[in-house]
């Protein structure tokens, strides 16, 4: 065997990664020793061996959180989520590399969320994965872990939406199955069907289509579009928003070379090189620097040599003339590969070359450059295909931090209260919500502007609160339905001050607890005020109007609630423990997380049944959790088991016993986790682990003690966050779960090269 050392030198803060590859046309094992430079830093890595096959991706594509490759020798090989059965391999489990799809030879490949269908050679079809709206085309309504025919059709080309799947026969005609909700069957009705169907009032000869998530569309071979489905947004491209059940043309596209479609936009390529989409966008996915959705289609800014597009479910990528790779969007991932993740409205080149075909996901994008593929974004399910996923599934201490005394988790960042009554924040910076005067993401600690009096801090989705030394509070970050509480709906890249309802900054405030888009804060005199989105009751002030500014809780519509000692947000819904330990809940029901025994939302705060004594409370997304006398009783959803009495219940209305916890002595409540500090300095997790969430070093969902760290004085999460953290008694700040934006503290945002290509 030939052994060989290389050493790659880059310049510092450059992308750095090497592949070594079985040279085609030579059988057998390879293994050698990699030297790199990278930063100025000489590293060496582990011995690297390849598997000896001599075939390589010939193309690439993205489902929700999975890709799939069709290789040189045709066979197929699918990464990332595989839950659902969509990577295909029989197993129904994740992969973080690519993985073989047994007995398949295809030739085109099309990821849907939670489902993959292939063209064989010989232009037969099959699918695989989640199939409960008939989307693998078999006829049933059962899911598959490995492939299956859809019988009696062949196709040339084939095209995947969330539920739905469309295919290209040679006649140029096309036919549909699977969900059909917003007509994107395009049969005329809104019926879902398993088995394909075809679509009707085409005008012309079909010769490429493209899906998006409940939208699809066609290029005709008078190089004219037509899309059906779902058009609230304006992703139909025909100047108006409203769904159609039967093709209609977009307007004003001529000479149309290829087209597809993300979560709620669509995007073509024109033969003379540009690109032109329409449809949402609030994030800037038309890529016409503008932030206003539209019905019709506008050029995305700057290009005039694309090749091929791909939309992810808020992004867009391109390729252009040369191996570039241009994106845009959001980019709270990093999904568009640029090194940050700030939002852009304008294509920016990324630090890809050689590119030949493009794929995105929900938040990722790959590319295939050569015969390798590089993936760049989300990685929570291993769907970069590198080996690893960027969460952190022990935990992590955050970077250069001590003396914390307090701690808040955002989706996508975190903010601690130091002992000198600062505020420092790291992670997503999108909306402004790490306090710094700017969006520029950071995946380190840094300073709030401003702040140098806070008690203690809440984070939402997007947006932070504190609470400071005399009272008062201020808030940064997205103000959308007046999340920021100061009388506007605007955002702040710097801190503002909360007020009430006359205008007059909100003061006595001794706690606070954020969810999604809402905030409440506890007062000296026990009674509780809330402001932001009040979706389905979440403020408890009886209306369901969002509030820019303060309000008082109420138990019905002339007696305001007293009495509260604690309260905690949930994604849209709101918790309080009274004196003597009763609870009272608010907001939305539809998963019990009230607790009163019912599903249906509460305007007012309601008594929780049967509990009483209540000294701690938490709440995640749509459940809640109170402790008492160590042990804890939870309520709500229980999808991921995060209600901890480790049954199959999907949802308890009113309070269920944790099981196997007698010494708890605090709560907190992630998305779909819950943690609980023990006597013994110890923490204990259960829920939903696909993140790392639970800290016990893998992404399986048992409830476990967390060994890494002891002596533990405090434990955190957020309603809207799949990661949390603790303060050890040294006042160091340990973070476990989900780093996509390096919310734990510790940077991982680079783009990936896929292992074994």
């Amino acid at each position: 065997m030939d052994s060989q050392t290389c050493t790659l030198a880059q310049p510092a803060g450059s992308e750095c990664s090497v592949i070594v590859r079985s040279k085609p046309g030579s059988a057998g094992a390879k293994s050698g020793t990699l030297f790199r430079t990278c930063s100025g830093v000489t590293s060496t890595a582990a011995a690297l061996t390849t598997s000896g096959s001599t075939a390589y991706p010939i193309s690439v594509a993205s489902g929700g959180k999975h890709n799939c490759a069709v290789m040189s020798d045709n066979t197929v090989q699918c990464w990332g989520q595989g839950n659902n059965g969509e990577l295909g391999d029989g197993m129904g489990q994740r992969h973080a590399v690519p993985t073989l799809v047994p007995g398949l030879t295809a030739t085109t490949v099309a990821g849907g969320s939670y489902h993959t269908c292939a063209i064989l050679v010989g232009g037969t079809i099959n699918c695989w994965g989640y199939n409960g709206q008939g989307q693998l085309g078999d006829g049933t309504v059962s899911s598959r872990y490995s492939p299956t025919l859809v019988p009696g059709l062949t196709a040339t080309a084939i095209a995947t939406g969330a539920d739905h799947t469309c295919a290209l026969q040679a006649n140029g005609t096309v036919k549909c199955w699977g969900q059909n909700t917003y007509g994107q069957l395009g049969n005329g009705t809104t019926v879902d069907n398993p088995n394909p169907t075809t679509v009707t009032g085409i005008s012309g000869t079909v010769i490429a289509i493209g899906s998006g998530n409940y939208t699809t569309c066609a290029v005709l071979s008078n190089q004219t579009a037509m899309c059906w489905g779902r058009g609230t947004f304006g992703q139909l491209g025909n100047g108006i928003n409203t769904d159609s059940l039967t093709p209609v043309v977009v307007s004003g596209l001529t000479g149309v070379g290829r087209i597809g479609g993300g979560n709620n936009h669509s995007c073509a390529v024109l033969l003379n090189g540009t690109v032109w989409c329409w449809g949402h966008n609030r994030y800037g996915e038309l890529g016409n620097g503008a932030f206003s959705d539209s019905a019709i289609p506008v050029q995305a800014t700057g290009i005039t040599s694309a090749l091929s597009v791909a939309m992810g479910a808020y992004h867009t990528c391109a390729t252009i003339t040369g191996g570039q790779v241009t994106c845009w969007g959001l980019n709270t991932y990093a999904q568009l590969g640029d090194g940050t993740n700030m939002i852009r409205s304008v294509p920016v080149v990324i630090s890809v070359s050689s590119a030949t075909e493009i794929a995105a996901g929900e938040s990722h994008s790959c590319a295939l450059t050569g015969d390798t593929i590089r993936c760049w974004g989300s990685n929570g399910v291993g769907e970069l295909g590198d080996g690893s996923t960027t969460s952190r599934h022990t935990p992590t201490a955050a970077s250069g931090l001590v003396n914390v005394t307090a701690v808040a988790e955002g989706a996508s960042h975190t903010c601690a209260v130091l002992a000198n009554h600062t505020v420092q924040c790291w992670g997503a910076n999108d909306y402004g919500q790490l306090g710094n005067g700017t969006t520029i993401s950071h995946f380190s600690p840094g300073p709030v502007t401003g702040i140098t009096d806070a008690v203690g801090v809440s984070s939402g989705s997007y947006f932070t609160c504190a609470w400071l030394t005399g009272g008062g509070v201020k808030c940064w970050g997205g103000g959308f339905s007046g999340a920021l509480g100061d009388g506007l709906t605007t955002g702040s890249t710097t801190p503002v001050t909360v007020v009430n309802s006359s205008n007059i900054p909100l003061n006595g405030v001794i706690g606070l607890s954020s969810g999604y888009l809402h905030t409440c804060a506890l007062l000296s005199d026990t009674s509780i005020q809330c402001w932001g989105y009040n979706w389905a009751g979440a403020l408890g002030t009886g209306l369901l109007t969002n509030a820019s500014k303060a309000g008082v809780v109420k138990l019905d519509a002339g007696t305001s609630l007293t009495g509260a000692t604690l309260i905690a947000a949930g994604y849209y819904h709101t918790c309080a423990v009274l004196t003597g330990g009763n609870v009272k809940c608010w907001g939305y029901n539809a998963y019990g997380q009230v607790g009163d025994g019912t599903t249906t939302q509460k305007l007012f705060a309601t008594s929780v049944a049967g509990v009483s004594g209540m000294t701690q409370l938490a709440a995640g997304e749509s459940h809640s959790c109170a402790l008492s006398n160590g042990t804890v009783q939870c309520w709500g959803l229980n999808s991921a088991g995060q209600l901890g009495d480790e049954s199959s219940i999907a949802i308890q209305t009113t309070p269920v016993v944790v099981k196997g916890i007698a010494t708890a002595s605090t709560l907190s409540g992630g998305y779909n986790h819950t943690c609980a500090l023990l006597a013994n300095g110890r923490v204990e997790c259960w829920g939903d682990s696909t993140s790392g969430q639970l800290g016990n070093g893998t992404l399986l969902g048992n409830k476990s003690i967390i060994t890494a760290i002891d002596s533990i004085t405090s434990v955190t999460g957020g309603s809207t966050a799949n990661h949390s953290c603790a303060i050890r008694s040294t006042g160091g700040l340990y973070c476990w779960g989900d780093n996509s934006n390096s919310q734990t503290g510790y940077d991982e945002t680079q783009i990936r090269d896929v292992s074994g290509f």
